[in-house]
């Protein structure tokens, strides 16, 4: 009898270590599933901002390049026509679609992304000065833009192992 006891314990220990591996195991496995998770749904979401803000500034970029380009052409005509007006007004829109972009998503971005940014603000708000003509402005608000939206696309890209 001793030892039909003796052989059901030994097979009891048998089950309980092996649950404790199977469970232990398993934990890891969750643990190590919720981590890539996180790192990826991470990645989603600043791929998603990047490419938000990027292509707000990108388009606001192409119009400010167009407003510099009637200036150089006609200035004064330029400045006063119904095409520049609505090139002015579409121009803001993209740049107030970026800034509502940065700031609901400004957690997922870099610290370099965030400072390069607001580097293109402060230079952007040199354009703004009433001591400078219209031609004058257009002139310094696009080459901001042809210098920094680059180098924005590029911190993204990095961060995001995208680059080619």
């Amino acid at each position: 009898m001793a030892f039909e006891i003796e052989a059901a314990l030994i097979g009891l220990s048998g089950v309980v270590v092996g649950g404790a591996i199977s469970s232990i195991t398993t934990l890891l496995i969750q643990r190590t599933e919720r981590q890539r998770y996180s790192r990826e749904r991470s990645w989603d979401l600043r791929r998603e901002a990047y490419t938000e803000i990027i292509g707000s500034l990108d388009r606001a970029r192409a119009i400010a390049e167009h407003i510099d380009e009637g200036y150089r052409d006609d200035a004064h005509g330029w400045d006063a026509s119904e095409g520049n007006k609505k090139a002015q007004s579409q121009m803001i829109e993209h740049f107030h679609e970026a800034r509502m972009a940065f700031h609901a998503k400004r957690l997922m971005l870099s610290g370099p992304f965030i400072g390069q940014y607001e580097r293109m603000n402060r230079e952007l708000g040199e354009a703004s000065n009433p001591n400078l003509i219209p031609p004058e402005s257009s002139e310094i608000c696009s080459s901001v833009m042809r210098r920094i939206v680059p180098e924005l696309e590029k911190l993204a890209q990095d961060e995001l192992g995208m680059r080619p």
